[in-house]
């Protein structure tokens, strides 16, 4: 999940103190926690306070894109349960419906469903771009059908003052250079990048590809940005930006296993910047769930897709200048893999996912921390 420096600059984050792991927030060290748990702990304070039920989606689903707009949290399209009869799904089960929550300092409010995508799409990127009177909730990328099949066409839905949509569109002669799922999305004042993804079958990009962003809100067709790509192909990886850094964080590559590797970019002139390595995650994951918060990177939860094997443990680094990846000592309510994630105006929130990355596991629940 991409969080916009201007979201992060406008919350203070005291550190009141760190507590041992599992002392106060998590369940009994069991044998597979014991090498995680035996791994140094965050020394910078924690600045979340426990995971604790905050609603229920409509749909359980993993693999949903995610975006706050104002005052409300829209989950987005991905693989839904296989009892979730409220929902249209395609033959790989993934969806087409999209799901809205009211957000305020109390956390999210109860979710409905909120309109549908013209196409199913699971592992798309979702961001809002805002230009004088028009304002755009775009849908990019992702996959859907059980061959899978990669659209390259992009959709948005309006965006009303009070943070409803209308219905998604096709965005007329505006495509992707090449369809890809699993990406990551960075906007800044006058374009929009996707970084790496998944190709299909084994197959991850290093690339990156830009559309620019005209002055009425419209987006240029993407094109591969020449000399600026990472180091090693991956996809299902996280992100976090603060609006002048950006780390690109684990992932799955071509062995189909996850990876603790972290590579950094700076954002200057509305472009980014070739990528470096950066210190890495304490723990290979994919599939997990990032954000911005306090000058500082938060990795949760993920794990291993292919195995299913999911994650409940959070580790979080300095942003700038970028600082080792360490475990704090929140844990998530449960493991989640593929799970969509919010900043919200006072709580961090994980929004279904799976506890095995399996249509079986698929979650419908939603779980918050308060910021400390």
């Amino acid at each position: 999940m991409l969080v916009s420096a201007a979201v992060a600059a406008g919350c203070q984050f005291p550190y009141p103190g760190d507590v041992p792991v599992d002392a106060a927030d998590a369940p009994a060290v069991d044998a597979p926690d014991a090498a995680i748990d035996a791994m140094p702990v965050d020394a910078p304070p924690t600045t979340l306070g426990a995971f604790s039920a905050a609603g229920t989606l409509v749909a359980g689903r993993m693999d949903a894109a995610s975006l706050v707009v104002g005052g409300r949290l829209y989950i987005v399209g991905g693989t839904a349960c296989s009892a979730c009869a409220a929902v249209t799904r395609d033959g790989a089960g993934i969806t087409t419906s999209v799901e809205s929550a009211s957000v305020s300092a109390a956390g999210p409010g109860a979710f409905a469903l909120a309109g549908d995508l013209v196409r199913a799409r699971a592992g798309a990127v979702a961001f809002r771009v805002t230009r004088g009177s028009a304002d755009w909730l775009y849908v990019v990328g992702g996959y859907g059908g059980t061959t899978p099949t990669f659209p390259v066409e992009i959709e948005r839905a309006a965006i009303a003052t009070d943070g409803t949509i209308g219905a998604f569109a096709d965005v007329a002669g505006v495509t992707l250079d090449q369809g890809r799922a699993h990406a990551l999305v960075v906007v800044t004042g006058d374009s929009v990048q996707l970084v790496g993804g998944w190709l299909g079958g084994s197959t991850y990009t290093t690339s990156v590809t830009r559309a620019s962003i005209t002055a009425t809100g419209d987006l240029s067709s993407f094109a591969p940005v020449s000399g600026v790509n990472l180091s090693s192909a991956r996809g299902r990886m996280t992100l976090v930006s603060d609006g002048a850094v950006t780390l690109v964080a684990g992932g799955h590559g071509s062995t189909n296993a996850p990876v603790t590797t972290v590579e950094r970019a700076t954002v200057a002139s509305g472009a980014v910047s070739g990528f470096a390595t950066a210190p890495a995650l304490a723990t290979a994951r994919a599939g997990a769930t990032s954000l911005a918060l306090g000058g500082r990177a938060w990795v949760l939860g993920g794990g291993n897709v292919a195995t299913g094997a999911a994650l409940d443990t959070i580790e979080t680094a300095q942003l700038s200048p970028a600082g080792p990846f360490v475990l704090n000592s929140r844990r998530l309510d449960q493991p989640r893999i593929l799970a969509a994630g919010a900043l919200l105006p006072a709580h961090i929130c994980v929004v279904g996912g799976s506890t095995n990355a399996a249509v079986a596991g698929i979650l419908d629940s939603v779980a918050c921390a308060p910021l400390q």
